[in-house]
């Protein structure tokens, strides 16, 4: 089954939403008129319930009417009733029933009326004592709208000496008025009114179709014209964007997010491309050699120093194709959120002694001098493999950027929850528009110097990535001709014997303070 398109599905809510308001809006306007005319109605007949009570009199106790059933079918006080019924009560007896009844009668109402003492009356007559309206049928199947009135009647009787009605003498007398009028033209006006709402209920909802169509397409247009221009960006047109309208209401806004989104894919692929080249720039040149070192060693017979030092060749660019792989590895899993790390506590001095035992040798050909100043016990979460790689990348890039003689110092203190390592040389610096990139990968300073050293641009990089999946930082502070120091900071586990500021003199070298991660 196909989804509605977003442009219909607004159209349908909108539509429903207002065949509900225009449902619950007839409902009332209906039920209302109905309610009213129905009051109406009851007052009308309560109104000739009282005027039919009061033909009716007491004399000394016996109920006398003043009209017969015959004439007063012609009164005005029947209007457009089906017919009336009188009652005593309450005994029930019948004394009038309008001829238009026939034999039948209207259905009475189970509802006892206690007959009232005399002292409790007003001196008023008729006085109505209670009444009850109801929708009933009659026997010939018509639906009638009738109402049942008891009533104390006026009595006419004179004491014997002629004074007038003597108040208490005898008890008040109640009649029963039964009054019934038909519904059929408040039905038919009903259905008048019915068949008003539902026409007006269409004709509103067509309107709705049409609004909800053009306020769908204010909507969705917008939206659509969008989506065309982003199914025209790709790697043909990897810098075209979104239009923006400027009025900053929610589709400006998604304009803006998805330019961002747009501009954050287009540098990464323009990353990945970069990575791409220059990791192949970087794989090419050691296979390069090891294919020609094994080239030229097969071309003829050789001596046994000639081949060792082929070997010697080969086994150096394999070392260096290996170094690079390894780094690559550790920067794709990272990337891809797939880093192995092992998250358990260990001593930072461990893991600087280590690292700088890994590039003794390296440091001894150089002629350059590794320190170590630990300072005591210094404890942290982490890995501690991944961090002896990111202190050793740091002690080899100083080592290849010091001239023979010189000293690299790697100095570490804990204090206030947190751990400092520093790698401090005294090189030639870096240059400041270079400071902000080399922590990207395979940038370097001195590209010849580095590549003759057997630098692969990846090894701050590698230090980067690895602090920032251990929740810290990595700054550079250089200056050209003076030398450089790296500084990473770790949340630690506790502090040691850390000697206070004073105690330790600063070796940061002035320069520009560069974050790398």
């Amino acid at each position: 089954m196909t989804a509605l398109s977003v442009r219909w599905r607004i159209v349908v809510w909108f539509v429903a939403l207002t065949a509900l308001l225009l449902a619950l809006f007839s409902a009332t306007v209906y039920l209302s008129i109905r309610t009213i005319r129905m009051e109406g109605l009851d007052d009308s007949l309560r109104s000739r319930t009282a005027a039919l009570a009061a033909l009716v009199e007491s004399d000394h106790g016996e109920l006398e009417a003043e009209f017969d059933g015959e004439l007063l079918p012609s009164s005005h006080l029947l209007g457009e009733m089906v017919g009336y019924e009188v009652f005593s009560h309450p005994g029930g007896e019948l004394l009038v029933r309008s001829p238009s009844l026939g034999d039948g009668s209207i259905p009475l109402a189970t509802t006892p009326v206690p007959v009232p003492s005399a002292g409790s009356l007003p001196p008023e007559r008729p006085h109505e004592l209670s009444s009850r309206s109801r929708t009933v049928t009659l026997e010939m199947g018509e639906r009638v709208r009738a109402l049942d009135g008891f009533y104390v009647v006026r009595s006419d009787w004179e004491d014997e000496e002629g004074s007038g009605p003597r108040v208490g003498e005898y008890p008040p007398v109640v009649v029963r008025v039964v009054v019934a009028e038909g519904l059929s033209g408040l039905a038919a006006d009903l259905r008048i009114l019915q068949a008003s709402l539902a026409l007006i209920g269409l004709f509103t909802l067509l309107i709705a179709v049409s609004a909800g169509y053009l306020l769908s397409r204010r909507i969705v247009d917008p939206l659509a014209a969008m989506a065309a221009e982003a199914e025209g960006i790709g790697v043909d047109a990897p810098s075209r964007r979104v239009a923006r309208s400027g009025n900053g209401d929610e589709t400006d806004r998604l304009a803006g997010t998805l330019n961002d989104a747009f501009d954050r894919l287009l540098e990464a692929y323009e990353r990945q491309a970069r990575f791409t080249a220059d990791a192949s720039h970087e794989l090419r040149t050691p296979v390069s050699i090891i294919r020609t070192q094994a080239e030229v060693a097969a071309r003829r017979t050789r001596s046994v120093e000639e081949y060792q030092q082929a070997l010697a060749t080969i086994i150096d660019g394999a070392d260096r194709m290996q170094g690079t792989l390894e780094g690559l590895l550790l920067l794709a899993r990272a990337d891809g959120g797939d880093s192995e790390r092992l998250d358990e506590p260990l001593d930072l001095a461990d893991v600087a002694e280590a690292a700088a035992a890994e590039v003794s040798d390296e440091a001894a050909e150089g002629e350059v001098t590794l320190q170590v100043d630990t300072h005591g016990d210094c404890r942290a979460m982490g890995d501690a493999r991944q961090l002896q790689i990111a202190v050793r990348n740091l002690l080899a890039n100083a080592i290849r950027h010091c001239d023979a003689g010189s000293t690299v110092t790697v100095r570490l203190r804990c204090a206030d929850g947190s751990a400092t390592l520093e790698v401090d040389d005294r090189g030639d610096g870096i240059p400041a528009k270079a400071q902000r990139h080399v922590f990207e990968r395979f940038y370097r300073v001195d590209k010849a110097r580095a590549r003759s050293r057997g630098g692969a641009g990846l090894g701050l990089s590698i230090v980067r990535t690895i602090v920032q999946q251990h929740g810290g930082t990595a700054t550079l502070k250089s200056r050209v001709g003076e030398g450089t120091t790296v500084t990473l900071r770790l949340p630690g586990l506790g502090t040691g014997s850390a000697p206070q500021d004073e105690d330790v003199p600063s070796q940061d070298v002035p320069g520009q303070d560069v974050p790398g991660a």
